[in-house]
């Protein structure tokens, strides 16, 4: 147990359930220390950390304090390993999570590579801002997640409402409404708001409203992913509601889906990228309301392989949360892309990144519900414009257009306004 202090070290080791314990100080770590074992190293807030070289957790538990700040190499979490990170400033080498659990709370992390693999799960939480250098990459099987790790139930921007005795909390909204309560007697509450940008998602989701005394269910968090390089998502990218509380024959308000914003070069991958809202627990009598759908926006300047999934479903419930918004941009051809449901917006009025281009063409499939007005990233002139399959729509405001090509198949659906 070292007390505060200014310590340089050359070599250190921690094993074979040995614990280490740094009082708020800072500490140069020559080489990064042994940690193996069941060996643990915890640091108090306000601890400052720098060393080089690759730290390697094996089969152990690192706890860093709030308030540091940790200029690492590069740090790899292997062997079921467990680590809690608390907010601070961190500037690191590589990520590397395999087969182990670890806890990012809420700052902006800069890193070289960020990998996970074999089972590994990164939980994100709250707001979490990932800078990489490099490549991110989700492997198979993997979970990076800000699942319930927004605002907590009954709060947030768009919290779901409460309800009296004998009734059932509101959904939270984000992206989409959320869905409303259902009654026994009471007075449900109803489902929370919209609010937040599509372009530019950085909200936190908010939760479901309570059940008279139990508790909805929290928003999922706000993921921001700036990759120099390919952002690859072979297994699950995710900042979902959660389900409120159960008790007897009543559930709380299930929270909205949060937020995931990408910007990188090149995407791939066939995993998951999800911001849904909460589905309230089905085996139960009275439902609260299911959450609204929250945000994705993925912007790529080089080339898009991903052929997974992606979702800003409303969570069922009661009655279901609404769809959130999602889109993908290629910022260098200005190709804009809504390929599965939800219910997005291009508007003049919206606040874009610098770094997106204009729209040039649309394609809208699976289920998506585009409205156009114009301005200028709802373009008057479209080399092609695009919409296919039951359910997808494109509805465009009164203005001045010029399209090269167009195709509406499969029972897509075009609605021009006045112009």
């Amino acid at each position: 147990n070292m007390s505060g202090g200014n310590y340089t070290i050359t070599n250190s080791s921690v094993t074979s359930s040995g614990y280490w314990s740094m009082g708020a100080g800072t500490y140069s770590l020559t080489n990064p220390p042994t940690t193996t074992t069941s060996a643990t190293i915890v640091t108090a807030a306000s601890t400052n950390i720098t060393t080089s070289g690759t730290w390697t957790v094996s089969a152990s538990t690192l706890t860093i304090g709030s308030g540091g700040t940790h200029n690492w190499g590069n740090i790899s979490f292997e062997s079921g390993s467990t680590a809690s990170i608390a907010a601070g400033t961190y500037n690191w080498g590589n990520y590397s999570n395999t087969a182990s659990t670890v806890t990012l709370n809420a700052s902006t992390y800069n890193v070289g590579n960020f990998t996970t693999l074999t089972s590994g799960t990164t939980t994100l939480v709250g707001a979490v801002v990932i800078n990489a250098i490099g490549d991110f990459d989700v492997g198979i099987g993997t979970t990076v997640s800000g699942d319930g790790q927004g605002s907590a139930g009954s709060s947030g921007t768009g919290a779901g409402v409460g309800s009296t005795f004998n009734a059932t909390g509101g959904g939270g909204g984000y992206g989409g409404v959320g869905g409303s309560g259902t009654t026994s007697g009471g007075t449900a509450g109803g489902g929370g708001t919209t609010y937040g940008s599509s372009t530019q998602p950085v909200s936190l989701g908010s939760g479901g409203g309570n059940s008279f005394s139990i508790a909805g269910g929290a928003g999922g968090g706000a993921i921001k992913l700036v990759v120099n390089g390919t952002t690859t998502i072979a297994g699950t990218l995710s900042a979902d509601g959660v389900s409120g509380v159960v008790s007897g024959n009543y559930t709380g308000g299930s929270g909205s889906g949060g937020s995931i914003w990408i910007q990188t070069n090149t995407i791939a991958g066939s995993g998951t990228i999800r911001a849904r809202g909460g589905s309230s627990y089905a085996a139960v009598t009275y439902r609260g309301g299911g959450g609204g759908g929250g945000r994705i926006a993925v912007y790529h300047s080089g080339t898009s392989t991903f052929s997974g999934s992606y979702s800003v479903a409303g969570g069922t419930g009661s009655s279901s949360g609404a769809v959130g918004s999602a889109f993908f941009l290629d910022s260098t051809s200005g190709v804009f892309s809504c390929l599965v449901p939800a219910t997005t917006v291009l508007s003049s009025s919206m606040s874009w990144p610098a770094y997106a281009s204009t729209v040039t063409s649309v394609s809208v499939s699976g289920g998506c519900k585009l409205t156009m007005s114009n301005g200028p990233f709802s373009p008057t002139a479209l080399s092609s414009v695009s919409v296919t399959g039951s359910g997808s729509e494109l509805n465009m405001s009164g203005g001045n257009y010029t399209i090269t090509n167009s195709s509406v198949t499969s029972s897509g659906y075009w609605s021009m306004g006045a112009g």
